[in-house]
């Protein structure tokens, strides 16, 4: 029985089994007949995962998703709209219609999804509306970057310098690239031509080198013909094809990994010597001269470096970006190797400090694969151990370093020498003359004496409901506005610093008006409305006339659209519009408020408001508050004007003066004859210089901060004007700057405010240049020393971190920048060693009058032993 039972359970066992068994191979035939294709045509991956772990804001795009890897992502569908606009802009340029490009996409269909590592679950519709949207908008963007004058000045994506390079950065993102062969098939049916090439190819290669013309190093018609025959992925990889030389450099095996560092090769007397138009890959050593490309370093070159990187490990066997990154990170090592580079110009950089620029090149290595029997710098690397290992190359690198680095340290070195020879020489014959003496009296003759002495679908059906699709969306699409003025705060500004661009107290315009915690202040705004339309003797419904005539030109200002109906915007607007002339009238004249009024009335709860209406998201349009104002005045003067724009502007002077602080010279004659767009924009107006420099290209970002001026010679003066520096004959002229904890957020919503208005950025270029001449504790208290700047802050290291966040983060100076002439100056002076030595000469000897008296006295005993020698030689010669 026992035997009969262990029988049945092993029927049943095997019969669940078979059954289970069926189940499992139906279910991975499943899994196995859904396996995407292995194809030679996929190129654009995922980021690695451990490299994504390292730094996963260097591959998620923050503005614009490019290809389908991002395209359903929530905070990046405003963008789609401006897209679809650009895809208009593409089809009335070109001679394609919709249809016709509609087919080109499908019929590439199957391609373009073999391109991506990954199976892209967008339907046949969605995949290629997605794919043509995008690839018209990359090739609108490499036109507008080739050619500035076909922008529409009203357009604040493209026709804005700021907004343009951040987008520019997620087009060299891995996750956010597009097949490169769709935009130039796309480009050949719309037959765009662009002088002087007719072919498409040519034209598409032509227009991405423009895009990526800071980083060229030889002439663009190299670039064309290395680039016209080879086969080009996508964006990322012409950029990694761009780097790479002609001729690749040979791979073989590293004898070590340890490889000195710039210091350790700088101690050891290695001269660094910079190749301004070498490729990267044309570091060489030869003669103790390490022989460098120059480097660019930036918050956007590591986020393109880091793409190159992982880009080079999904798809090529070859490793040259990763070598290349390796050796850097090995020669970059602290922020001592950092500032010897900088010293060379052989590294520039828009970090703040040396330590940043160390810190992003060591994470920038950080996973690399351990470099054995392919390296292609082995070469170099095993000359440098080499030379390092010889003691005599260290010593005679000291002796120069530490004795001869100037003239005085040289001639202390030549005066001690001279003064050692000297006492030998005296020594000398004083030991001869008295042996001599003893000699002769030992003989009976005459007695004599002596001295001594310091980065296809084929269904015409689909083809027509996307093309409908697409032209209903394109119908929808609204105008662009030359009223537009105020934003909100573009994104990457934003995550920095989020509590400069919202309200804390009162909100004024559309953007914040439904938050819940700012609804306490919209009783006390209508209560100085009413106060307001006591004071003027008119009446509200005029008032609501004037706002409503305005109602569509009020909208156009705003940068998004706003969802409140007809009334209750007319209403938020006179009634804000009223809140901030009666601020300005408290202002001026305080005799105007209420004592009981614990808001206008409380000088404290003032700053904060006064604080929130400079903030971005917080403007008016200053027409409609004129219009007001104007009107107002129908019974009522402000002597000695009649003129209501003339007093409104009385009115800003004084609230700008309240704002700033301090009694300087501002900008303000200019702005009675200009726009003013908000009370940020009148701000702004007012900081600037009656007369705006030249613009220039800067040459190098490498600007010296204050203590090495200072070192160099350099005099500082307080400027006249409160935004003007300039650079004299060796006085350097800069602004009063007064840091304080409100001037922060001010700061902060003019960069904001000039990145997304305006095409020029003067603002943004002097606070550029200020953050790179402050850069440590010691900067600052040289500039508090002579009176140009003041804080409130505890302490110096306080102050220069406060300027190093606040700078304008992201932005690189490119070919307009208003004080180019300046920085080149300071770079010239600076690079004079004369000046240097002069300048220690007068520190470090005649700084106080016992150290001129040392080295007078020094000079003197030196004369005189020189001169006691002299004697005690004649004398002995005598005999």
């Amino acid at each position: 029985m026992e035997t009969r039972g262990r029988a049945n359970d092993e029927r049943n066992y095997r019969s669940n089994h078979v059954g289970t068994d069926v189940e499992l191979v139906n279910s991975l035939k499943h899994k196995l007949e859904r396996l995407p294709l292995l194809s030679s045509e996929c190129c654009i991956y995922r980021a690695p995962k451990h490299l994504f772990e390292t730094a996963q804001k260097s591959f998620i795009p923050k503005i614009i998703s490019i290809g389908p890897f991002h395209h359903k992502r929530e905070d990046l569908q405003k963008m789609e709209k401006h897209k679809l606009r650009y895809l208009k802009e593409f089809l009335q340029r070109s001679e394609a219609s919709l249809e016709d490009c509609i087919k080109l996409v499908q019929k590439s269909e199957l391609r373009l999804r073999k391109c991506y590592a990954e199976a892209i679950e967008l339907n046949h519709v969605r995949f290629v509306e997605m794919i043509l949207v995008d690839a018209a908008f990359v090739i609108e963007v490499l036109v507008s970057i080739s050619f500035p004058e076909l922008r529409n000045c009203d357009d604040w994506i493209l026709g804005r310098s700021r907004m343009l390079s951040e987008i520019r950065q997620d087009m060299f993102l891995m996750e956010n690239q597009l097949p490169f062969f769709i935009m130039e098939d796309l480009l050949t049916l719309a037959k765009v031509n662009f002088p002087p090439h007719n072919d498409s190819r040519a034209i598409l290669i032509r227009l991405t080198l423009n895009f990526f013309k800071r980083a060229l190093r030889s002439d663009i018609e190299y670039y064309i013909e290395k680039l016209h025959n080879s086969r080009i992925e996508h964006l990322l990889d012409l950029a990694r094809s761009l780097a790479l030389p002609r001729e690749l450099p040979v791979q073989r095996k590293l004898k070590t990994l340890s490889i000195p560092n710039v210091t350790q090769l700088y101690h050891s007397g290695v001269k660094f010597r910079v190749i301004k138009h070498g490729n990267l890959f044309g570091m060489r050593f030869q003669e103790g001269i390490l022989e460098f490309p120059s480097l660019y370093l930036s918050t956007r070159t590591e986020t393109l470096m880091r793409n190159l990187n992982a880009f080079e490990r999904c798809h090529f066997k070859d490793t040259y970006m990763n070598n290349l990154f390796f050796l850097i990170d090995r020669l970059i090592d602290s922020p001592s190797d950092v500032e010897i580079l900088i010293h060379n110009q052989i590294l520039e950089t828009d970090v703040p400090d040396s330590e940043g620029v160390a810190s992003i090149i060591n994470n920038l290595a950080t996973g690399a694969p351990l470099l054995d029997e392919n390296f292609c710098f082995a070469d170099i690397c095993d000359e440098l151990n080499a030379y390092c290992r010889v003691p005599w190359h260290k010593w005679k690198a000291t002796l120069k370093r530490e004795y001869l680095s100037t003239p005085w340290a040289a001639i202390s070195l030549t005066a001690v020498t001279v003064l050692l020879f000297l006492t030998f020489l005296q020594t000398l014959f004083t030991i001869y003359s008295s042996t001599y003496s003893f000699y002769m009296e030992m003989r009976g003759r005459a007695n004599d004496e002596t001295n001594r002495g310091n980065h296809i679908c084929k269904d015409i059906e689909k083809s027509l409901e996307i093309a409908n699709s697409l032209r209903q969306k394109l119908e929808m699409l609204p105008l662009l506005s030359s009223e537009c003025c105020i934003y909100r705060a573009p994104k990457h500004l934003r995550e920095k610093a989020q509590k400069s661009f919202i309200p804390k107290i009162v909100s004024i315009g559309p953007f914040h008006h439904n938050r819940e915690d700012l609804q306490d202040m919209e009783k006390h705004k209508l209560r100085y409305l009413k106060e307001f339309l006591q004071r003027s003797e008119v009446s509200l419904e005029d008032c609501i006339k004037l706002v409503h005539k305005s109602e569509l030109r009020l909208r156009n200002c705003y940068a998004e659209a706003i969802e409140l109906n007809h009334v209750r915007f007319v209403e938020m607007i006179l009634v804000d519009a009223a809140f901030i002339i009666e601020v300005l009238m408290r202002i001026s004249f305080p005799e105007l408020g209420n004592h009981h009024d614990r808001i206008l009335g409380r000088s404290r709860m003032l700053s904060y408001i006064i604080q929130d209406m400079l903030l971005l998201e917080n403007q008016l349009p200053f027409f409609i508050i004129e219009d007001l104002f104007t009107l107002s005045l129908a019974k009522v003067s402000f002597p000695p004007h009649n003129d209501a724009r003339v007093i409104l502007i009385e009115l800003l002077h004084k609230f700008l003066k309240t704002v700033l602080i301090r009694d300087r010279r501002y900008n303000v004659e200019k702005v009675y004859s200009s726009r003013i767009e908000h009370l940020l924009d009148f701000v702004r107006s007012s900081l600037l210089p009656p007369e705006l420099p030249i613009q220039g290209k800067l040459k190098t970002l490498s600007i010296p901060n204050v203590t090495r001026l200072y070192h160099s010679g350099v005099k500082f003066r307080v400027a006249e004007h409160s935004s003007y520096i300039r650079f004299h004959r060796g006085i350097l002229e800069i602004p009063i700057v007064y840091l304080c904890s409100s001037s922060e957020t001010l700061i902060r919503n003019i960069i904001a405010y000039e990145r997304c208005h305006f095409n020029d950025a003067y603002m943004n270029n002097l606070l550029f240049l200020i953050d790179r001449l402050i850069d440590s504790p010691s900067d600052v208290e040289i500039l508090i020393h002579n009176q140009i700047l003041e804080t409130d802050l505890p302490d110096s290291q306080g102050a220069a971190t406060f300027i190093n966040n606040i700078s304008p983060g992201g932005t690189i100076p490119g070919d307009k920048f208003y004080l180019a002439d300046v920085c080149d100056d300071l770079n010239a002076y600076c690079r004079v060693p004369w000046h240097k030595w002069k300048a220690t000469l007068k520190r470090e000897y005649f700084s106080t009058p016992w150290s001129a008296i040392s080295v007078i006295a020094v000079t003197v005993l030196l004369f005189l032993t020189f001169l006691q020698t002299v004697f005690t030689v004649y004398s002995s010669s005598c005999r």
